[in-house]
């Protein structure tokens, strides 16, 4: 346990997967969370099955059940408007803003020849890389003004070593890694920590679609019926080196730790949490 009560956090993409599990982390340490996400459709990329409202409000329930405060705000991390005044609206509420977490996310697969230039390059750019950077560039201020904060990114193995069906996502969490760097250069003498945290193969909504898309495009599976799992747990066999699926509750936990005056000594840093698949 960290000596975290009283501590402030806003989390994006926190309706579902690693984002709420994030959120829920933080709150068993004591931190009042805002909790952040679209809910919406993205007009850009229609397949892409957005969290309800209802998903997010759940979360920021379990977050009062745990006896911390919170409060859900809806907000496309694309529009620097709208994060700038999600950001506002913590402060206001909360008084300040000593941790934010980037969970913000969508990832399209596609081979190379049908990467298409609007739905699939620009949007994952602008949710995934130009998204986590301004919700930063939002929060600089006011930690700036604190002397005192605590960023972390969630990056992508997929950032450390490119993926030939994940152009986009690959490219984009690349850019948060240097980003996350370059960030803790500029921020690190106010007695701000950036970090960033590379998840590897976990079962969340957006894993749930690359499981299926693998298992129609890719060999053996492909002509094979289909079996929800059977690729995510072939690969996880395949590429880990502990042979076991990483679970949001293990992202969570490392977020937590360098959410904390603990990890005081570590920015600039991305740390894999994948079981093993990447070792630099």
């Amino acid at each position: 346990m960290y000596n975290m009560k009283g501590k402030v956090a806003l989390v994006t993409g926190a309706a579902r997967g690693i984002g709420k599990a994030c959120a829920l982390r933080l709150a068993k340490e004591g931190v009042d969370v805002a909790v952040l996400d679209i809910c919406s459709k993205i007009k850009e990329n229609p397949q892409w099955v957005p969290p309800k409202l209802e998903d997010l409000k759940e979360v920021e329930g379990e977050i009062k059940k745990l006896g911390c405060k919170s409060l859900a705000i809806t907000a496309d991390v694309r529009n620097t408007n709208q994060t700038f005044n999600a950001v506002e609206r913590v402060v206001k509420e909360f008084s300040r803003l000593d941790i934010l977490v980037n969970c913000a996310g969508v990832g399209f697969l596609n081979f190379l020849d049908d990467v298409d230039e609007i739905a699939d390059w620009d949007t994952t750019m602008d949710v995934d890389l130009k998204g986590t950077f301004f919700m930063c560039k939002a929060a600089a201020p006011i930690m700036r003004q604190q002397k005192y904060g605590k960023i972390v990114n969630i990056a992508s193995i997929a950032g450390v070593t490119g993926s030939e069906t994940l152009f986009p996502y690959s490219a984009a969490k690349a850019g948060v890694i240097n980003a996350t760097q370059g960030l803790a250069r500029a921020l690190g003498p106010y007695g701000i920590n950036v970090n960033a945290v590379n998840p590897g193969l976990v079962w969340t909504p957006m894993w749930q679609v690359t499981d299926k898309w693998l298992a129609e495009h890719i060999p053996p599976f492909k002509d094979e019926l289909y079996v929800p799992k059977k690729v995510y747990d072939a690969s996880v066999m395949a590429s880990t080196a502990l042979k076991r699926p990483t679970t949001t509750e293990h992202i969570a936990n490392v977020v937590a730790f360098l959410a904390s005056d603990e990890a005081s000594e570590i920015t600039g840093q991305n740390i894999n949490v994948d079981g093993g698949i990447e070792y630099h």
